[in-house]
């Protein structure tokens, strides 16, 4: 018995999902990276889960649906996260941007190691000289590094 796919339900289907997005740095540069479509609002990607002193750390990338970078235009939001479960601690490193066309690299932004310690969430701006260094080949690697410098034992 062959089976036949309904075209009009296929197209609607795909006409409903809204295009999901990935921040990446590359060159002095940011991109919107299109890495899919959803029908919901996007959980973060999970990196490694479970990992480091008592499993207790987790690595995730964010991921965005197209309007809501529109949204976050002028916002500091988190491009990839470490969170201790066992603390309730999370430390990221984020992204504040402007942009013209979200087809287009784009080098208006500024980077911020952003973490909590004792109820405080603190805003650490990153350096010119640090972003331009930071690219989808380091970027956790980075991150590990800043974590570090502000006392944290990971493993």
């Amino acid at each position: 018995m062959e089976e036949f796919i309904n075209l009009d339900d296929y197209i609607n289907d795909n006409i409903s999902k809204k295009k999901l997005y990935q921040i990446q740095l590359l060159n002095n540069n940011f991109i919107f990276k299109h890495i899919g479509n959803s029908n919901t609002n996007p959980p973060d990607m999970i990196i490694k889960e479970n990992f480091g002193l008592d499993n207790s750390f987790n690595i995730y990338s964010s991921l965005y649906l197209e309007e809501e970078l529109f949204d976050y235009k002028d916002k500091i939001i988190p491009l990839v996260k470490i969170t201790n479960n066992k603390l309730n601690d999370k430390y990221s490193l984020c992204i504040k941007y402007t942009f013209e066309n979200i087809n287009e690299n784009n080098n208006n932004y500024d980077l911020f190691f952003v973490y909590n310690m004792d109820d405080k969430v603190i805003y650490e701006p990153i350096s010119k000289e640090d972003k331009k260094n930071i690219n989808p080949d380091n970027i956790i690697e980075k991150l590990f590094e800043l974590i570090i410098d502000i006392g944290i034992v990971i493993f």
